[in-house]
């Protein structure tokens, strides 16, 4: 595994660099790092580079100085115009998605496709809100581990954890790298985020989802909600999966991005 550095306005930001040809931006989940998707991206199909960033404050990226999807945008868009890129397509994973759609508000010119796995346009409830205030404190008191083991452990299935037990401690020590910045940068960022409900309603873009009836992460009705909002779109249920069909049902969630990124105006 090769991971590349630059360095924008004297902040490092990491990331993979995996095959060769057209290129896509994959954003990790809330919780991951690309560390987790090295298996799952080389399994996809051949003909595209997928670059994938450490989030700020995740691994060796560093975190930035105030956080906000817009900041994380202009951030990875910094990426894009270091590698020399005019255009890319977006796959963002739950929080992926949040980052990826500002990104398509910010710089619609700059992409081709966007795609939620898991993920939607619409901001926090008060609700989902407070809690992400009370896990910010959280970890303010008492660090990062304790939240990144409960959380990831939310996250995936309990079928997955039982047959997967070493893939699943790999993940749960990689979280060792999560800065406490980052970790609380990005609970605040998601808890502040837009309601882009008119982004993907009024861009020409090809818009995707990949989603299941049975993610803990996700509401339902707001899942479903979004997908009568885009001109033109791609929708894939993976219901033997809850948030995290790359790992839960790897076959069916490449198919279904490799359909995506075949997409022909």
């Amino acid at each position: 595994m090769n991971i590349y550095n630059i360095d924008i306005h004297g902040q490092a930001l990491s990331f993979l660099s995996i095959g060769t040809g057209d290129p896509v931006l994959f954003i990790h989940a809330y919780g991951l790092s690309p560390n987790s998707y090295l298996d799952f991206i080389a399994g996809l199909q051949e003909g595209r580079r997928f670059i994938v960033p450490y989030l700020p404050g995740i691994g060796p990226s560093s975190p930035l100085a105030a956080y906000g999807m817009d900041k994380i945008a202009t951030h990875l868009d910094a990426l894009r115009e270091h590698l020399g890129i005019y255009s890319w397509d977006i796959i963002g994973h739950s929080i992926g998605g949040y980052i990826g759609v500002e990104m398509l508000s910010k710089y619609p010119d700059t992409i081709g496709r966007m795609l939620f796995l898991h993920s939607f346009c619409f901001p926090d409830s008060a609700e989902k809100a407070a809690s992400r205030t009370k896990q910010i404190e959280f970890v303010q008191n008492h660090g990062v581990m304790p939240l990144m083991k409960e959380t990831i452990m939310k996250l995936f299935s309990a079928e997955y954890q039982n047959k997967n037990v070493k893939s699943f401690e790999k993940i749960l020590l990689d979280a060792r790298t999560f800065q406490p910045e980052g970790v609380s940068g990005l609970l605040q960022a998601m808890r502040d985020r837009q309601d882009h409900s008119t982004t993907i309603s009024h861009t020409d873009k090809w818009i995707g989802f990949i989603l299941s009836e049975n993610d803990q992460a996700i509401p339902l009705d707001k899942s479903l909600e979004q997908l009568k909002l885009p001109r033109r779109s791609i929708v894939h249920f993976i219901n033997d999966a809850t948030h995290m069909s790359p790992f839960e049902s790897p076959e069916k969630s490449s198919a279904a991005i490799n359909d995506f990124l075949n997409t022909k105006d």
